[in-house]
């Protein structure tokens, strides 16, 4: 079963590798396309992204995460989601909470930090919880600010 987990995953980077981007999207693009991927998509859509995003990254870092974003993914059936700004350092950082609505249960929530890397705002960090008690457990450094996505 492990080494399954271990081909699939290796497959949704291999898929995400051959998507990246020349330059790094926007932050709040990428995080967009991370919620539109989990409503359409699922865990799978959703995995790919966070690899996408994480395409600057060496290639076995991804694998990596892919290996520990996948399995949590899955677990939900996402209708939707919203992005908040809850960090916003100029040039600097940025970071994102993101409420994913789920089919018949609740909410999860994602927590995205940008760092400067390379004249750009690039994707460094993630953080996956059911519990809002959880992502909250450190404080925003703002009142968080609804981000409409396109």
């Amino acid at each position: 079963m492990r080494h399954l987990l271990k081909i699939f995953v290796a497959g949704l980077v291999a898929g995400a590798l051959q998507m990246q981007p020349a330059k790094a999207a926007e932050p709040l693009e990428e995080t967009c396309k991370l919620v539109s991927a989990l409503t359409k998509d699922g865990g799978d859509g959703g995995t790919k992204a966070i690899v996408n995003m994480a395409s600057h990254w060496p290639e076995a870092d991804q694998i990596k995460l892919a290996a520990i974003m996948n399995p949590a993914l899955q677990k939900f059936d996402y209708v939707g989601g919203d992005v908040y700004l809850v960090a916003d350092l100029d040039d600097n950082m940025q970071e994102h909470l993101v409420t994913m609505r789920i089919k018949g249960v609740s909410m999860v929530y994602i927590r995205l930090i940008y760092q400067h890397s390379n004249s750009e705002l690039r994707f460094a960090h993630i953080e996956f919880q059911e519990k809002f008690k959880k992502v909250a457990s450190y404080a925003f450094a703002q009142k968080p600010e609804k981000l409409s996505c396109k």
